[in-house]
């Protein structure tokens, strides 16, 4: 019979190798005003500034909407964590497009295609994204961006 101690590894975090972390030591934080107020982010792996895979979490409160948005040069890879997520890989932001996305559930968001997800009231939804830098974002309509709000506009180097 072969050796349990790889389930070792799942039950006692001082056996984890780098760069594995258990949940909670992950720093939540606002993404700044990247997104629409309310999100909450947790950098896993990786520098989202750079051009390497990064693994994020995402939480959304319930009743959230991420309006629709491009990123110009990295893939999302999205597994829906905890909760529910409606998601549609569409330009124009409608609920009736969107797919209802449970715990386990995966969605490919490609550079460039347009996308967008909410959630319903009540269903705060914790994501898991894989992206290969470096990470940007275009919103679609120029008045869904939240660096509007603040007077800013797009960052340097974004459209």
């Amino acid at each position: 019979m072969a050796s349990p101690s790889h389930v070792y590894y799942l039950i006692d975090p001082r056996r984890v190798p780098p760069p594995s972390a258990c949940a909670d030591v992950f720093e939540w934080a606002a993404p700044g005003n990247l997104l629409p107020k309310g999100a909450e982010l947790a950098v896993i792996e990786g520098d989202l500034n750079d051009d390497e895979i990064a693994v994020v979490r995402l939480r959304f409160p319930a009743g959230y909407v991420m309006p629709p948005h491009t990123h110009s040069s990295t893939d999302e890879r999205i597994t829906v964590l905890s909760g529910a997520v409606h998601f549609a890989n569409e330009a124009e932001f409608d609920k009736q497009a969107s797919t209802r996305m449970e715990p386990f559930s995966y969605v490919r968001a490609p550079a460039k295609q347009p996308h967008f997800a909410w959630t319903a009231e009540g269903e705060e939804t914790v994501m898991e994204i894989v992206m290969d830098g470096p990470f940007d974002i275009t919103y679609v309509n120029p008045e869904d961006d939240p660096r509007r709000a603040v007077g800013g506009g797009p960052a340097e180097g974004e459209d």
